[in-house]
């Protein structure tokens, strides 16, 4: 039998911490970046509304109303999906990062940011419009996000944020990524 001598072990030590080190340094490497699909125009996905597609696109992503230019998108009460550009709203640019989305002022605000905050722990698509950034018109899938209901605000006196007067904060958080919404923002199709 051959003795083990203690530069043997130390060898593999190192080995296993330099092991251990890659996989943390990866594990937090995805949980730093934050997915993101091909961009498409709101006119681009409201085209799969107009195909009669939009039972197809409900059933496969929850995805019910169109792609207008409201942050909140709405239909009979409910919320289907945000489109946030960089304009209005500072993007979170990692899965770690909260989401914080400010609301303007008015009772159709105020409306829409309630229904969001009743949004369950399952989350809703959020879409990225980087629209300063990238001098873009195209949005980007990233992610399912889920209101912090502890974090909703509302101020009774309007705060500026961005230069524009916001009445809500709705704060959120990364809950998964929908791999068949990538398919169709990539493919273009259901």
């Amino acid at each position: 039998k051959r003795k083990r001598r203690d530069s043997d072990t130390g060898s593999g030590n190192r080995r296993a911490a330099k092991a251990a080190a890659k996989v943390s340094k990866r594990a937090a490497s995805q949980e730093s970046t934050m997915p993101r699909s091909v961009g498409r125009t709101r006119a681009e996905l409201n085209q799969l509304d107009r195909s009669n597609e939009l039972e197809r696109l409900k059933r496969k992503t929850g995805i019910f109303a169109k792609f207008g230019m409201s942050t909140v998108a709405t239909k009979g009460g409910k919320v289907s999906h945000l489109v946030m550009n960089d304009e209005w709203n500072v993007l979170a640019s990692t899965r770690s990062e909260i989401q914080e989305l400010y609301l303007g002022t008015g009772i159709g605000r105020e409306r829409c940011g309630n229904l969001l905050a009743a949004v369950g722990e399952r989350g809703i698509p959020l879409f990225h419009a980087p629209k300063v950034a990238e001098n873009t018109t195209k949005i980007h899938y990233v992610g399912h996000w889920a209101p912090i209901q502890a974090d909703t605000k509302y101020f009774r006196k309007p705060k500026t944020v961005m230069g524009e007067q916001r009445q809500m904060l709705v704060r959120l958080r990364y809950v998964n990524y929908d791999r068949t919404i990538d398919r169709i923002m990539t493919s273009g199709a259901l």
